[in-house]
């Protein structure tokens, strides 16, 4: 039904399907789970295009033997619990520190999500208030802020067909946009994966285990950058150096109901090089700045 017309209320298709609304709505999660990209929208169901993706490698080359990298990502902007201060904390630290370069990995403002209620946890409601809104809040940086978008942010494109963190990182000069969901980062031969990540370990198509299995032994990062889980977490894994950074907001209704408490922590990582030019170590250090 939706591949034949990409509009339809939910009323139409239950008829059409002869299902119970409850059903329909478990269906439409699976259905978005798989990757078609569908959404409930003022009673209607609505198929949605993504932002295409950037394949390219974005290359940094520094010239230096030692590179420090900030990761941190969920920042989410214009949402009622942004946090601000403890997110200008983490650019203090990371300024003192002398940090080369911030990997943000999306959610870099709240969007306009389709969930009941969530209009009213809004401190901006429209695109061009969200877009102001990071443009005059988010901290200034001597450096530079690499953001990929997450799924937040795309619900912009949705809705505009508009890509926000372009049009931020066009009104500042410390932030650069580096495309939807995913970008890998070549940094003096040092290969950073950053995603947004959501993966799930229950669903083996979208296992970030599985991800990394499935990439070239010569193509392999050496880090793997990603967030959307709201709180922070380092493994290795095959020799990959991952990490998930957490949430600057405070908990949320939809946190509270889940007894879950967002993280706002931020990883320093540094990056040694050996005479050849080579990676010979990469430390890590986190940070979270609580209120």
């Amino acid at each position: 039904v939706i591949q034949a017309n990409p509009r339809y209320t939910i009323r139409e298709v239950c008829r059409e399907l002869g299902i119970s609304m409850d059903t329909l709505l478990v269906n439409l999660r699976q259905i978005s789970d798989s990757g078609i990209k569908i959404d409930v929208v003022g009673g209607e169901i609505l198929r949605f295009k993504w932002p295409e993706r950037n394949k390219t490698i974005y290359n940094m080359p520094l010239d230096k033997d030692h590179v420090k990298l900030g990761l941190l990502g969920d920042t989410h902007l214009a949402s009622k619990y942004d946090d601000i201060p403890s997110l200008t904390k983490a650019y203090d630290l990371a300024e003192d520190k002398q940090v080369d370069v911030i990997l943000h990995s999306g959610d870099l403002v709240d969007g306009l999500v389709s969930v009941p209620g969530y209009f009213s946890e809004l401190k901006e409601k429209t695109y061009t208030g969200q877009v102001e809104y990071v443009i005059d809040r988010y901290p200034k940086y001597s450096g530079k802020t690499l953001v990929i978008s997450g799924n937040h942010d795309d619900y912009w494109y949705r809705l505009t067909g508009k890509e926000i963190i372009k049009d931020i990182a066009d009104k500042r000069s410390d932030i650069e946009y580096l495309g939807s969901s995913r970008r890998i980062i070549d940094i003096n031969g040092l290969r950073v994966n950053v995603l947004h990540g959501k993966f799930k370990d229950s669903n083996p198509i979208n296992n970030i285990y599985s991800y990394l299995d499935n990439i070239p032994r010569d193509k392999k990062p050496d880090i793997v950058h990603s967030g959307h889980y709201h709180t922070g977490k380092y493994q290795q894994y095959d020799d990959i150096e991952m990490f998930r950074s957490g949430a600057f907001m405070s908990q949320t209704p939809v946190d509270k109901r889940k007894g879950h408490m967002p993280e706002d922590a931020m990883y320093f990582v540094d990056v040694y090089y050996d005479d050849d030019g080579n990676v010979a170590e990469i430390t890590h250090e986190k940070k979270t700045f609580r209120r």
